[in-house]
C-alpha cells in the first residue's frame, strides 16, 4: 500500500515538472522575434527624442544623426549587433538553465523509481522465501515420517534407508550438527557414503550438500522471521544453523534465497513490509 501510494504521487509529480517545463522552455524560444522588436523600437524612441531635444538646441547636425538612425532602427536596418549578441547569450543560458534542471529531475525520478522497484521485488522475495521455509519438503509424507507406522516387508532396503534418512532430518534435525557430513550419515544407516548420496541424488534430486543448504537455511529464515530471536547476532544464527563461519552462511543464504540474511531482516523489519 505505501509502495503503490509513493509511486504514484513520485509519477504525478515527475508529470507535472515536466508539463510545466514544456511550455517554459517553448516559450523562451519563442520569445526572440518579439524581445528584439520590443527592444528596437525602445531604441528607436530614444533616438527620436534625442534628436527633438538637439533640434531645440540648435545642433541641427547632430539631431539629423539621430533621426537617420531612427530611421534605419524604423526600417529594420542596422540593428546594433551588441543587442542581438546580448539577447541571444541570456535566452542560452535560460534555457540551458532549464534543460539542466529537467535533466536533474529526471534522474532523481528515475533513480527513486528504481529504488522502489528494487525495493518491492525484495520485498516479494523475503515473502515467497518465508513461505517456502514453512513448506515441508515434498517427500517428507507421512509414511516416511510417522515413527509408529509399521515398516512394510514389501520396501526395500533404498524405502528403508529414505525413511531413516528423513527421520534424523525432519525430526532429529541433524542438519543443525556443523560437523555432519555424509559419512556420518552413512554411518548411521551402515551403509557407505556411495549408497547414500545415490538415494539423496535419485529421491531429493539433488547432491548432499545442496540438501544440507536446503535444511539450514530454511531453519535460518524460521529463526530470522521469528521476533524473538532478534537478540542474536547473525554469527550465533549462523552457528545455531550448523554453519562453521558467518562468510559460509552468508553465501549459501544468499545462493539459496537471492538476498542475504542482511537484507532478509532489513526487508522484514520494514514498516510496510506486511503491507501490499
Amino acid at each position: 500500500m505505501f509502495y503503490t501510494i509513493f509511486d504514484k504521487i513520485n509519477r504525478f509529480l515527475i508529470g507535472i515538472v515536466v508539463l510545466l517545463m514544456i511550455p517554459t522552455v517553448a516559450s523562451a524560444i519563442s520569445k526572440p522575434t518579439r524581445n528584439a522588436s520590443h527592444t528596437r523600437d525602445s531604441l528607436s524612441a530614444v533616438y527620436r527624442n534625442q534628436s527633438y531635444d538637439l533640434e531645440e538646441k540648435g545642433d541641427y547636425v547632430e539631431a539629423l544623426h539621430y533621426l537617420r538612425m531612427c530611421d534605419s532602427l524604423s526600417q529594420g536596418d542596422a540593428f546594433p549587433e551588441t543587442t542581438v549578441h546580448s539577447e541571444g547569450k541570456q535566452l542560452d543560458a535560460k534555457v540551458y538553465r532549464m534543460i539542466v534542471v529537467l535533466v536533474i529531475v529526471d534522474m532523481v525520478g528515475l533513480m527513486l523509481f528504481f529504488y522502489l522497484e528494487k525495493k518491492r521485488a525484495y520485498k516479494k522475495l523475503v515473502k515467497k522465501n518465508i513461505e517456502w521455509a514453512g513448506q515441508d519438503h515434498p517427500i517428507a509424507i507421512t509414511s516416511l515420517l510417522d515413527v509408529t507406522a509399521k515398516i512394510d516387508e514389501s520396501d526395500d532396503k533404498e524405502t528403508m534407508m529414505t525413511r531413516q534418512l528423513m527421520l534424523m532430518f525432519e525430526k532429529e534435525k541433524v542438519f543443525l550438527d556443523e560437523n555432519l557430513s555424509i559419512v556420518t550419515i552413512a554411518q548411521r544407516l551402515n551403509t557407505n557414503r556411495n549408497v547414500v548420496s545415490k538415494i539423496v541424488n535419485t529421491r531429493f534430486k539433488k547432491n548432499f550438500a545442496a540438501l544440507l543448504n536446503e535444511y539450514r537455511i530454511k531453519e535460518a529464515i524460521r529463526m530470522l522471521n521469528d521476533e524473538t530471536n532478534k537478540k542474536y547476532t547473525m554469527q550465533a544464527i549462523s552457528e545455531m544453523c550448523g554453519y562453521k563461519n558467518r562468510q559460509v552462511f552468508y553465501v549459501a543464504f544468499k545462493k539459496e534465497t537471492g538476498v542475504t540474511p542482511t537484507e532478509f531482516v532489513k526487508m522484514k523489519s520494514s514498516r510496510d513490509f506486511e503491507e501490499d
